[in-house]
């Protein structure tokens, strides 16, 4: 991205990180996300950033400066010992949280995915607990896959074959079936925890 690529196109916010985290572990070194805030700010552009990691807030001086510049961090297990076998190479769930509550305290709009919901095994009551001081809103999505032959599918059993051999066939009934009994308890359960402590929670189960 070049200034002149901005030139074209009015001030507006810009979307980071919905296909690929803009935080892997090279950008500590690359900083070629920093760089692209750099130009958006110098722009009158703002951005919406979505990232597993903590390194958003070495850039917290530029979103700052942004108009409602906000940032979203995806979650997905409370034990880290789980979050190692589905996210590896990840940072712990508490880092992220925190960074959220450092975020927030900057003046930073933040918000939590808390995605996939993997059934039996996403703790989703205890990560919303867990987010709910530090974000304006939380998005829940659960892991939902269109065939047993499609790769992550593939990926998603191999690892609970290996390590929650008791879940497999309860697991794959309810990833393959949107009106399994699974998420219908599921949706039950965050809906009434939504109106009792007013939370705002999008709920996609």
């Amino acid at each position: 991205m070049t200034l002149k690529d901005l030139s074209t196109i009015p001030p507006q916010t810009i979307y980071m990180g919905w296909h690929t985290d803009p935080y892997q572990p090279c950008e500590a070194e690359c900083r070629q996300t920093r760089r692209v805030l750099e130009l958006l700010l110098q722009k009158g552009f703002s951005a919406s950033i979505l990232t597993k990691s903590d390194l958003v807030l070495r850039d917290m001086d530029l979103l700052q400066q942004m108009n409602a510049a906000s940032v979203s961090v995806s979650v997905a297990f409370n034990d880290n010992g789980v979050r190692r076998l589905f996210e590896a190479n990840t940072i712990a769930t508490e880092a992220r949280v925190a960074a959220l509550e450092q975020l927030r305290a900057a003046g930073i709009r933040t918000s939590a995915l808390v995605c996939p919901v993997i059934p039996y095994i996403t703790d989703v009551i205890p990560l919303i607990d867990m987010l709910a001081s530090h974000t304006d809103r939380i998005w829940i999505y659960g892991l939902s896959m269109r065939s047993r032959s499609d790769q992550g599918w593939q990926n998603v059993e191999r690892i609970v074959e290996d390590h929650f051999p008791d879940l497999n066939e309860p697991l794959a009934s309810a990833v393959f079936s949107q009106d399994n009994a699974y998420w219908t308890d599921m949706r039950g359960e965050l809906v009434r925890l939504q109106e009792e402590r007013n939370l705002n929670l999008n709920i996609h189960l």
